[in-house]
């Protein structure tokens, strides 16, 4: 392993500390993002176990509508009704 010195260590590679790596990076400063799987694998929505019924997105019906069809779909997997 190499002597490389970096000016940040971000642990964790999920998409908010992805960000904060990325923002480090472009001011010039040498990171370190370590993580446990691939970059992003585990972003918010997972961790909060949550799906997004897309409402956010109503200025983009084809968003909308793949949103809408997973909560459908996962509902269905669960048995919720």
């Amino acid at each position: 392993m190499s002597n490389t010195v970096f000016d940040v260590v971000v642990i964790g590679g999920g998409s908010t500390w992805t960000a904060t790596a990325r923002d480090c990076t472009m001011r010039g400063l040498r990171t370190l993002l370590l993580g446990r799987d691939h970059v992003a694998s585990g972003t918010v929505g997972t961790c909060a176990g949550m799906i997004s019924t897309g409402l956010k997105y109503m200025d983009e019906p084809d968003i909308v509508d793949v949103c809408s069809s997973e909560v459908v779909y996962f509902n269905r997997l669960l048995g919720t009704p």
